[in-house]
């Protein structure tokens, strides 16, 4: 079985059964409806702005492509159907309009949004497990814990309207601010399950996710990178065969070897024309950024499971959590930064 999403949030009751003493704090019915809605909106957009900006790139690679053949072809005193240039217009002109709708509609922004909501609250969800001051009181005082944490999630859930301007805020700023406040715990039981679970959930889920892009980025960036440049050096290769054969007809004072240097230069501009294609496609998923961002967190979250495994006390522990907290706040920070500047053709 793959990766499945999204399970940190909600384990499951074979799960919670193994944690008693912090299931009322991992099981939140609001948070998970909330985290599910602008998972929705924000699954749905994505595959809006993605499907239409790769559409857009297809039909203007093959807008322009064609138009180099047709020059070719023209070059060659070979007839090109007036229905095959309109085709290719149409390419071009419906290209654009598969630009400018998600441009206009602002696709992307309410994509990126919608996605800085649910990090956002999956964020809050497990910083609350650093409150341990809180925590404990789910198991001494349940009452209490939850007019605490609903409060706080009231007061979390007030940015909800404003939520693109909360957004452009938290990518502007180089400050990290945690949701909740790092308190000791209670009880030491009550710690020890919620440090495990804080384990299983949190370490384990999110270490499996960036491995599993790491490795998605890597193999997607090595191979579309080598087609790239492996268009460019064969065009190259081309334009140099043409000039060869510049020479030659130079030399022998020939046409007869006209209409094969006019394919070979054809054939170079084609080839050009779909590198660039790769490349900008390349560019719009910001393929390197997110191969190195996704490689970076992921030996840095390895590091720091080490040295949580290894923390001697729950303090410690804490410490160590709160970092992992850091690392994720720099992750979505970056991701959203990357993918505000990744763009298709607009």
């Amino acid at each position: 079985m793959g990766f499945v999403h999204n399970t940190d949030l909600n384990p499951g009751e074979e799960y919670l059964a193994t944690v008693p003493r912090v299931r009322l704090v991992l099981h939140h019915p609001a948070l998970l409806k909330a985290f599910n809605d602008y998972d929705s909106i924000a699954d749905s957009k994505q595959k809006v702005f993605r499907w239409s900006g790769t559409v857009s790139l297809l039909l203007a690679g093959i807008s322009l492509t064609g138009i180099a053949v047709e020059l070719l072809l023209g070059a060659l005193a070979v007839h090109v159907d007036w229905k095959v240039t309109i085709v290719l217009e149409l390419c071009a002109a419906t290209s654009v309009l598969f630009a400018l709708g998600p441009w206009l509609s602002r696709t992307r922004t309410q994509w990126l949004t919608a996605r800085f909501m649910t990090e956002q609250i999956r964020e809050w969800h497990f910083q609350l497990l650093l409150d341990g001051s809180l925590v404990s009181k789910a198991v001494a005082a349940p009452k209490d814990f939850e007019a605490e944490r609903d409060k706080r999630w009231t007061r979390f859930m007030a940015i909800a309207p404003s939520a693109e301007g909360a957004m452009n805020s938290f990518v502007d700023a180089e400050n990290i601010v945690l949701h909740h406040p790092v308190q000791p715990y209670g009880d030491s039981a009550t710690a020890e399950e919620s440090l495990r679970a804080y384990f299983d959930l949190r370490f384990q889920k999110q270490l499996a996710y960036f491995k599993l892009m790491r490795e998605y980025f890597a193999v997607r960036d090595d191979w579309s990178e080598s087609i790239a440049r492996w268009m460019i050096f064969f065009g190259l290769l081309l334009i140099a065969g043409q000039l060869a054969l510049a020479i030659v007809r130079r030399s022998a004072e020939t046409h007869a070897l006209h209409q094969i240097s006019e394919t070979l230069f054809a054939t170079a501009i084609v080839l050009v024309i779909l590198s660039a294609t790769v490349r900008v496609y390349r560019s719009a998923v910001a393929m390197s950024p997110q191969r190195e961002r996704y490689e970076t967190k992921w030996i840095r979250l390895v590091t720091l499971r080490v040295a949580y495994e290894k923390a001697p006390t729950v303090q410690k522990k804490l410490e160590v959590m709160k970092e992992v907290e850091s690392v994720e706040v720099e992750e979505l920070r970056e991701f959203l930064r990357q993918m505000r500047r990744a763009s298709y053709l607009l």
